[in-house]
């Protein structure tokens, strides 16, 4: 694309931007950039006023966010209760709210968000969404959710597959810069030895939040007994190798878990950890030859449903569950709270029916990916159309 793109992110650590010569990096605009002027007491006041009326929203800086078009795609479920108020949703929010300020049209993309519970937080959150142009869902259950708010007829609305599934598999060298192809060559050639089961927990510590009901805190010491004696039978029964990939790119405290868990089980032996400085194309590559999967972690399950591979879900929010139901359900789930008995026998069933789960993926694949692909036709109309209102 010729479009000359600016992302607003702090967690630009990972991007890789090296081909993408017209894209630049800003830092996420908060509330001490517009009101640095201001009393830190009244900062707060005045960011609840902003976003319930965004007219009262003062813009030190009327460069800021100075585009053609501004679509938000939040990671998380950042829109809604799953977690108390949260600076998060305040940020994303305040952001739309400045784009309604200053007259700049913008979009909600692909996202999990919900529930809409808290009637004050709504008629704070309502007449934001009101001004978007589309807001488009990556799974059903958020749709179901959304629809509690009773959005602007106005809003176009579409539930697609993640816009993942819209990402085409590339030749390894066009993901790889030189150093990193040759170590992966080695690694898939090691792994063409013996089937292989990938593997991907949850490893960024975050407390198990169900749609309604109680959140469970998250007890690492717990869960790294409970996944080491998932995997020491999933060794045991299917005598593949087990490859373990990062999810949060060599993350210290994530990489300690990982190693906790290896040193439970009694076959190390079997157990490899994919190099953490991989990207996402490069792990999600390795699942076209992968035996099978376990997941804890959201995307992982769209690399096994991209490339076909039969896996079981450890579900820890409701978007793995969203995720799920764009393929029927293929297949036994458990809970990131579930005894380590119920996901050994989940998993024993996902295993001897594991070409059942493939061939329901398979079916409804071209689908999910049809409707993933509309994600970004819905996007690329309104930025069209919005380049054209400027110019005009």
């Amino acid at each position: 694309s010729q479009i000359k793109t600016t992302i607003y992110t702090d967690d630009n650590e990972w991007l890789d931007l090296t081909r993408h010569k017209k894209v630049k990096l800003k830092p996420w605009i908060r509330a001490d950039d517009l009101w640095s002027s201001m009393p830190q007491k009244l900062r707060k006041l005045s960011v609840w006023m902003g976003l319930i009326r965004s007219e009262s929203l003062y813009l030190p800086d009327e460069n800021i966010m100075d585009h053609v078009f501004v679509f938000s795609a939040p990671d998380w479920p950042y829109f809604g209760d799953l977690r108390p108020v949260s600076e998060w949703e305040m940020l994303c929010l305040l952001q739309l709210a400045i784009c309604h300020r200053k007259g700049i049209p913008f979009g909600i993309l692909s996202t999990s968000s919900g529930p809409f519970l808290d009637k004050f937080r709504n008629t704070i959150r309502k007449p934001i969404f009101d001004k978007a142009e589309f807001w488009t869902f990556r799974e059903p259950i958020t749709v179901e959710l959304v629809s509690n708010l009773n959005l602007n007829a106005n809003v176009e609305q579409h539930m697609g597959g993640d816009v993942v599934f819209a990402h085409p598999k590339r030749r390894m060298e066009e993901f790889l810069d030189s150093a990193s192809l040759e170590e992966f060559e080695q690694l898939l050639q090691l792994l063409k030895t013996k089937p292989f089961i990938l593997v991907t927990v949850q490893a960024d510590f975050k407390d198990y939040r169900p749609l309604y009901g109680s959140v469970v805190p998250f007890d690492s010491s717990s869960y790294v007994i409970k996944m080491a004696k998932l995997l020491q039978h999933v060794i045991d029964k299917t005598k593949c190798q087990l490859l373990i990939t990062s999810h949060l790119y060599g993350d210290i405290e994530e990489q300690r878990l990982l190693r906790e868990i290896m040193s439970l089980t009694e076959r190390q032996s079997e157990i490899r950890l994919l190099n953490p400085l991989y990207n996402a194309e490069a792990q999600m590559f390795l699942y076209h030859y992968a035996e099978f999967a376990i997941s804890n972690r959201y995307h992982p399950l769209i690399f096994a449903c991209k490339a076909e591979c039969p896996f079981l879900c450890i579900s820890h929010q409701f978007k793995h569950d969203g995720l799920l139901k764009l393929f029927g359900e293929p297949g036994v789930k458990v809970t990131s709270i579930d005894s380590s008995e119920k996901w050994i026998k989940a998993f024993d069933e996902n295993w001897t029916n594991k070409d059942n789960i493939k061939q329901q993926i398979s079916e409804r694949l071209p689908d999910v990916v049809k409707s993933s692909k509309q994600h970004l036709e819905i996007l690329g109309k309104h930025i069209k159309q919005a380049s054209l209102n400027r110019r005009n």
